[in-house]
């Protein structure tokens, strides 16, 4: 009589999983060992992974300076000439700009900043008196009593004791805009008496920027005011005036500042 086969014979055993029919405890079978994986099937993630070649003998990455190097010193040349371009193009429009202002100047029709008693007008160039008759009118007393007294400080000492005002224009110089009336001061007098824009003539280019080095070797900047015969433009009779040409060269006669004394204190004193 053959014996019947063991249920448990018929399910496949697991590699290295005990057997339920033997005790716990009891040695087990042989396991079955699993074959090695074959070299030259690495696994995905090692394959994906390039092997560092920086200190390797020949390698691409050194191979390739010289000519990295040649593309970073053109790329670096290439911005430098634009930089060289640029700052010579805006020298180019600064040299344009000063050679319009210039030439506008040259004809009397550059609009710039007018004294109290004019205003420009609808015109290139075009300077007229100031439309309000107190404005005009305190402007010509002073050329008045200068002509009398021949002082400006006696000619501000007058408007003081009279108890006189002088005008002061609050809005953009030579617009119309408020005038407030203000106590006058000798500074304010001297620059009526010395402007020349007052005797009917178009000046441009009369001070000048100069460098130099202080006592502690710093490179400073400063206005010099230059006499008439250097100015840049002087165009006489140019619009009307509150005295001629010759009567304010007159009063400026002998005006250049002597050593010791301010600038303030000319012959028109």
């Amino acid at each position: 009589m053959t014996a019947e086969a063991h249920p448990a014979d018929h399910h496949p055993r697991v590699v290295g999983q005990e057997d339920p029919s033997k005790p716990k405890g009891a040695p087990l079978g042989p396991r079955v060992l699993a074959a090695p994986i074959p070299r030259q099937f690495p696994d995905a993630r090692t394959r994906a992974v390039p092997a560092p070649i920086a200190h390797s003998t020949g390698c691409p990455q050194k191979l390739l300076s010289p000519y990295i190097h040649r593309v970073q010193h053109t790329v670096l040349s290439v911005a430098g000439l634009k930089g060289t371009m640029s700052e010579a193009e805006l020298h180019i429009i600064r040299a344009r700009l000063d050679g319009g202002i210039r030439n506008k100047a040259a004809r009397g029709e550059l609009r710039r900043g007018l004294p109290v008693g004019f205003v420009w007008g609808e015109q290139d160039g075009e300077v007229l008196f100031h439309p309000d008759e107190a404005v005009t009118g305190a402007v010509r007393t002073v050329f008045e009593r200068f002509a009398e007294f021949g002082s400006a400080r006696r000619v501000w000492l007058w408007f003081r004791s009279e108890g006189l005002s002088f005008p002061l224009q609050n809005g953009p110089a030579g617009q119309l805009g408020p005038i407030r009336w203000v106590i006058p001061t000798y500074t304010a007098l001297h620059h009526v008496l010395t402007k020349p824009v007052y005797a009917g003539a178009y000046a441009y280019g009369k001070t000048r920027c100069e460098r130099y080095v202080d006592e502690q070797g710093v490179v400073r900047k400063r206005m010099r005011h230059l006499p008439i015969d250097q100015w840049a433009v002087l165009i006489p009779d140019h619009h009307p005036g509150f005295i001629d040409w010759a009567t304010f060269r007159r009063t400026r006669r002998g005006s250049t500042p002597t050593p010791g004394r301010s600038r303030i204190n000319r012959e028109v004193r």
